[in-house]
């Protein structure tokens, strides 16, 4: 009984630390997708111009 309860505890810390540190990773990965989102614009914008004929033909 005595081993349940301090197994239970260290989980417990260790599950707590772990969601501790969730939010700070989660706003790193939106952070890390913000010029993926930017590229992905660019390159529909591109896409729209190829597409209606108005592209800079060099």
């Amino acid at each position: 009984m005595t081993t349940s309860i301090l197994a239970f505890i260290g989980a417990l810390t260790v599950i707590l630390t772990a969601a501790t540190r969730v939010p700070a990773a989660l706003a790193s990965l939106i952070r890390a997708f913000i010029p993926v989102v930017a590229a992905l614009r660019a390159l529909r914008a591109c896409a729209e111009q190829l597409g209606s004929g108005k592209a800079d033909n060099r």
